[in-house]
């Protein structure tokens, strides 16, 4: 007998098939659910229409008609693909973000004329895209090590001396009401710490020379270096016989005492330069004080050890120059040491200043510093410094100073650096 509801095991073999292929038309989600397949597809069309035309009322709260659904539907997705192929512009189609991060960074610093211990000052310049800049002075030779920094100063204390020339016991520091023969002036290069108190720096009491000096000068400094030159002696008070100072040169490890030699950076090749320039530097004596060559005098320039020597500018790069003196006053030996120093003592690959492009556009300058690729130059002349372009574009202006140290930084460098100059103590710049 046949059931109205046909053979029961047909129908069940039919109800199986059915299940099998609604589950092949299943994908299976990340959390293990089941969904008809392309339902992801159809969701991701479906947003815009739902977005722009709600639950499918008009405007006056009537049920539209199907063509006006298809309408504003078709208008939906045709805004949201323009709107995702220009997401996906290439980029000469796309307008240029400006950029207004800095992408050069000049850090200088400069020995000033006056007396103090903030004779010597930094000043940190971010050159912007648009050529702009502005510069920030900074109290100190601030030294970039690495990506850290260090700043430097010189400290001058004065002690009293005992009638005899012998420091006082115990010892005292001097005063405005101690008489100039009795007081010992030292200056020393020490660290400035960020947030210390400045550093001490004595003035004297009067226009007289204290009775014993020691007076340090910076000639250029690296993160890898800083070349001093010290001038001591006593005064004619003290001292009647005249010539009795001694003017001693040395290139040092930032505060290590010990001096570092030419060859330490040379090799064998330094210390042949040397030798040369001691044996110029003792010509060149002999020219001064119109000696005779075969005449004896035991005034003379050791070539044995290269540890007497400085770091100055000549001739548009920075060049090694000897210094010594091995007999009272008159016996100060200097003569230039024909080497190129090396980029671990510079802290960068100097490049060449193209003399014929600045003595054109620039008549009265009497040094220049290029930055890596050529792009900037720093101007030294009698009114001031100047950063400028090639092409004689103006950034920015310093006012005069002898330049001790040139750093350049370029990159996300700038960015790093820019942060970690602003704990150190700043003023005022009168710079433009």
């Amino acid at each position: 007998m046949i059931t109205p509801y046909g053979d029961p095991v047909r129908a069940r073999i039919s109800s199986e098939r059915a299940r099998r292929d609604r589950r092949a038309a299943m994908t299976r989600r990340d959390d293990g659910r089941l969904e008809p397949r392309g339902v992801r597809f159809r969701q991701a069309l479906a947003w815009p229409c739902r977005l722009h035309i709600g639950v499918g009322r008009g405007r006056m709260g009537r049920m539209e008609t199907r063509a006006e659904g298809k309408r504003r539907a078709w208008i939906a997705i045709t805004m949201w693909v323009a709107s995702a192929m220009s997401l996906y512009a290439s980029p000469q189609e796309k307008a240029p973000r400006a950029r207004t991060e800095s992408t050069l960074g000049l850090l200088l610093s400069v020995s000033d004329a006056g007396d103090g211990f903030d004779r010597h000052a930094s000043y940190w310049i971010a050159v912007h895209p648009e050529q702009r800049a502005r510069p920030v002075r900074l109290l100190g030779l601030i030294v970039p090590t690495g990506r850290t920094f260090r700043r430097f100063a010189i400290s001058k204390e004065c002690m009293v001396l005992s009638r005899d020339g012998r420091e006082a016991q115990p010892p005292k520091r001097a005063d405005r009401d101690t008489p100039a023969q009795d007081q010992e002036c030292t200056e020393s290069l020490i660290e400035w710490i960020p947030g210390s108190k400045a550093p001490t720096y004595m003035s004297e009491p009067s226009s007289d020379v204290p009775c014993s000096y020691r007076r340090l000068d910076i000639t250029f400094a690296s993160p890898a270096v800083i070349s001093l030159k010290s001038h001591s002696g006593r005064s004619e008070e003290c001292e009647p016989r005249g010539f009795h100072w001694y003017e001693y040169a040395s290139v040092r490890r930032h505060l290590q005492p010990s001096p570092i030699l030419l060859s330490d950076f040379l090799g064998q090749k330094g210390r042949e330069a040397y030798e040369r320039a001691a044996v110029e530097a003792r010509r060149a004596w002999r020219r001064d004080f119109e000696i005779d060559d075969d005449s004896d005098s035991s005034c003379q320039a050791s070539g044995e050890e290269d540890s007497g020597w400085y770091v100055s500018r000549r001739d548009g790069r920075w060049a090694a120059e000897l210094k010594q003196q091995n007999g009272d006053g008159s016996c100060i030996m200097e003569a230039p040491i024909d080497a190129q120093l090396p980029p671990s003592l510079l802290g960068f690959r100097e490049p060449a200043v193209p003399w014929e492009l600045v003595r054109a556009r620039y008549p009265d300058a009497e040094d220049a510093h290029v930055a890596p690729g050529g792009k900037h130059w720093l101007i030294v002349g009698r009114n001031g410094l100047l950063l400028t372009t090639p092409d004689a574009f103006e950034i920015a202006r310093l006012p005069t100073g002898a330049v001790i140290q040139v750093q350049w930084a370029s990159g996300r460098n700038v960015a790093i650096w820019q942060t970690a100059l602003g704990r150190f103590d700043r003023r005022p710049s009168d710079a433009h």
